[in-house]
């Protein structure tokens, strides 16, 4: 393995080990995974598997704890007397090896979901902004729509009103005007006669010969409700 082995400094072996803010370990998490690394996040990702496969060949790695807003330099100084300046590593192996590029196929497919799932809200974002100009159209759509809504509700009670209406006019029979008017001559010619018998009784009563009327010329006179006894009118 010694063909194989390359030589960092040792400020870049503790920048992808701590997984330090802004450092671009790209290329040592690269050589050390053996694969292309492009992904910063997949970089510092590999971190922990780096230091444990450096601690097999450097021990001391195990003394340097890195503290949150430790001075840096003075870190890296640290380092630089436990380890020198430069270190000299070959790429991981065997089950460290495996375990890192699970950990990163994990880290790449998670990337690729969020980038697909950002490029479909901002296609879902672009959408909504086209339809905003419509939200007024469709208000005044559904505004036009209660209103009609409330024009079919008046005319429905309209019609049920109209339908209660008609169904007190039924079985109702219509009153035909000739038979109205028969019906009256009828009652008037019965009166008259009624009349002329009490007269014809009365005059006998007081020794006269009474005269008999003729039915016939009634019916013809009309009784001054016109010359025609068929005729409809009074006489007008």
């Amino acid at each position: 393995m010694a063909d194989k082995r390359k030589v960092f400094p040792v400020e870049k072996v503790l920048e992808l080990v701590v997984g330090k803010d802004g450092a671009n370990v790209n290329e040592i998490a690269g050589y050390i995974l053996g694969e292309t690394v492009d992904c910063g996040e997949c970089a510092r990702a590999t971190g922990p598997f780096a230091a444990a496969w450096l601690t097999r060949w450097y021990p001391k790695f195990a003394d340097l704890v890195y503290k949150e807003g430790e001075s840096w330099p003075a870190f890296v100084k640290q380092a630089s007397g436990l380890l020198g300046d430069h270190l000299s590593i070959s790429p991981m192996d065997g089950t460290t090896r495996e375990q890192a590029r699970q950990t990163l196929n994990i880290i790449k497919d998670t990337e690729a979901s969020l980038c697909r799932q950002t490029r479909e809200v901002m296609d879902l974002e672009k959408r909504i902004k086209e339809l905003e100009p419509m939200e007024a159209a469709l208000a005044q759509a559904q505004k036009k729509n209660d209103e009609l809504e409330a024009k079919i509700k008046q005319m429905k009670a309209d019609a049920l009103a109209l339908q209660r209406k008609v169904a007190e006019f039924q079985g109702k029979m219509p009153i035909d005007h000739d038979e109205l008017m028969d019906a009256i001559k009828t009652a008037i010619k019965d009166g008259m006669k009624g009349m002329v018998v009490a007269g014809s009784a009365a005059a006998a009563t007081g020794g006269a010969e009474a005269t008999p009327v003729d039915e016939t010329v009634e019916e013809e006179a009309g009784f001054g409700f016109g010359s025609n006894v068929d005729s409809d009118g009074f006489g007008f």
